[in-house]
Formats: structure tokens, C-alpha cells, sequence
């Protein structure tokens, strides 16, 4: 069956099969022996399409890189939920991801995750370190990911609610503006159409709200403030000094937790689609580490304050 993928300059797009999910990519450079690549992890409401300023900018520097496209968003393929619940599982995500990374050669990563993806970043490096050499954490989310409060969730799947609410998520979901895409930006007058495009553009594929209700409803949310000590690798996190949904006072807080560096950029939530250009240059910064090396992450817009983390 031919499904469809977004147009994305100099990008790459492919599916892949994963336990019989076609699982949607993007990617950029290529595999080569002994290098790092680069997964991401996007964001809620996001998609590989959101990445592509940071993949443009990493393929230009000759970075192997892959955005993927967790099921429930983005052009992955999106099982019905009361036949496969599983699929919308964080757990399956994360390793979707991994099994994506490593088909296309990617036998160790750098792992990006944005908000959401920044919790699929810790989760799976916690439950599978193995070929982890970083992660670089945009706002990571540590104790909210996405969805309704965990007592309400039982009462979400019940059958007389999703008949309800359902189709209000519905309209909510596919009512996307350049208002709505921007709102959270310093300045939304940078945001133009192929920035409502990319979030608009999935919504329109059969089942997008069955697999975003899905997500929201399917499991409990993440607690990962007691599990930050797993995490063994070098870590980064950016923080939007602008961000209304994760305040630079959290990122500072998880930066601490996880003795890791701190780049903060003059950006609201999304710091891929604001400052590209920053994001490809701490990520290149954390390539340029080697094995194990802490230093600071190179961060060259203006505006940006860079704190290292002490060497042991």
C-alpha cells in the first residue's frame, strides 16, 4: 500500500516495518563505520516534518541523522487502538525509534528528544543504554509527557466518554493556524506556511484522532525524577529562557538532576524550529565530545548562556 510523505528539501523519507507497524522517517547523511548517528525525538503535536530545519542543517554537516515518527503522529502508520493499544505506548515508541536507527546502520546514537521526546530520550537510554553515547534534551518532560490526569483516564476509555469527547479532539486537533503553530515563539512573525503546513498537513491522514486519543489515554504518565540516576551517559539540556510550557526553572532543575550542561536560548518551547541553527551546533558540539568527553556544547547565537557541568 503507498502511503503518503511530506516534501521535505534535501530530506529523505522512508518507512519501515516494526512488529507490523509501518514506522515513518526522515533522514539525512549516511552510516558510517565507527561514527555516531543522530536519532530525534520529536515533540507532542509534532513529526519528523518539524525537524527538518535541524536535519538540513546536520545533513549539511555531514551528520547521519533520523527523525522518526512516533505512532499516533507524524505519517506513521496508526493500528486501531482497541486492536492495538500497544503501539501507543511509550515503550513501543522508544523502541520503535531504536529499531528504526539501528535498520538503517546506526549501531551507536546521540539521542534528541524534544518535550515529549525528550521523556522517550530518558526512557529508553534507562531501559536500554546499550549503544547510547548522549542525549541532548529540548525541555524534556519528566513527570507529565502528554495527556489527562491519571485518575481520569480510566473514565476516558469508558465508551460513553469517547463518544463524546472524541470528536472534539477531533476538530481541536486539525484547527491549526500560523497562530496557533506560533504563539509560543519570541517572535511568531518568523513562522511562515510550511511551519502550519507540517503540523497541519498529518492531521489529514485517516485515524490521526483515534491514535492522538490513544496516546493521551492509554497509560499512565511517566515519573522520572526518581530515575534519573540511571542515566550514565553525557547529557545536554536546552531550555527556551521564553518557555510557558516547560519553565527554565525545570530545565535548570533536570539540567542539575542529571549533572548535565545547560544551553539556554532567547526561544519559547521549540527551540528546533526557532534556533536551528543553535540546536545543530550543540548537537555537532556533543558529537565533537568523542566517548565519554564532558565539555561545553558549542552554541553560537546570540543570546545564548552555556553552563558545563564540573568534571568529576
Amino acid at each position: 500500500m503507498d502511503r503518503p510523505t511530506p516534501a521535505l528539501e534535501g530530506i529523505r523519507t522512508s518507512f519501515t516495518d516494526v512488529e507490523g507497524v509501518a514506522i515513518h522517517a526522515a533522514e539525512v547523511g549516511s552510516a558510517v563505520d565507527g561514527d555516531t548517528g543522530v536519532l530525534l525525538l520529536h515533540h507532542f503535536y509534532g513529526n519528523v516534518a518539524t525537524w527538518r530545519r535541524v536535519l538540513q542543517g546536520l545533513g549539511d554537516r555531514g551528520v547521519h541523522a533520523i527523525a522518526v515518527d512516533r505512532p499516533g503522529f507524524g505519517w506513521t502508520e496508526r493500528p486501531a487502538p482497541g486492536r492495538r493499544p500497544e503501539v501507543y505506548t511509550r515503550r513501543f515508541a522508544a523502541e520503535a525509534a531504536r529499531a528504526v536507527a539501528a535498520e538503517r546502520g546506526m549501531d551507536r546514537v546521540l539521542v534528541v528528544g524534544s518535550s515529549m521526546g525528550g521523556t522517550l530520550a530518558l526512557e529508553t537510554t534507562i531501559a536500554r543504554p546499550d549503544g547510547v553515547d548522549g542525549l541532548v534534551l529540548l525541555s524534556p518532560a519528566l513527570t507529565g509527557d502528554v495527556g489527562m490526569p491519571p485518575p481520569l483516564r480510566p473514565l476516558l476509555r469508558t465508551a460513553p466518554v469517547r463518544r463524546a469527547v472524541r470528536p472534539l479532539v477531533d476538530r481541536l486537533s486539525r484547527d491549526i493556524d500560523l497562530q496557533r503553530v506560533a504563539g509560543g515563539w519570541v517572535d511568531s512573525s518568523t513562522a511562515g506556511p510550511d511551519d502550519v503546513a507540517a503540523y497541519r498537513d498529518p492531521t489529514r491522514l485517516p485515524g490521526w484522532a483515534a491514535g492522538i486519543w490513544a496516546v493521551m489515554t492509554v497509560e499512565e504518565p511517566p515519573r522520572l525524577n526518581g530515575r534519573l540516576g540511571a542515566i550514565d551517559v553525557p547529557v545536554t539540556v536546552v531550555a527556551g529562557t521564553h518557555d510557558r510550557t516547560i519553565r527554565p526553572r525545570w530545565n535548570q532543575r533536570t539540567a542539575a538532576a542529571l549533572d548535565a550542561d545547560l544551553v539556554e536560548v532567547p526561544t519559547g518551547h521549540t527551540p528546533q524550529e526557532e534556533a536551528p541553527d543553535t540546536v545543530v551546533d550543540v548537537v555537532a558540539g556533543r558529537l565533537g565530545d568523542g566517548q565519554g568527553q564532558r565539555s561545553t556544547p558549542a552554541a553560537t547565537a546570540d543570546g545564548i548562556r552555556a553552563r558545563s557541568r564540573p568534571d568529576p
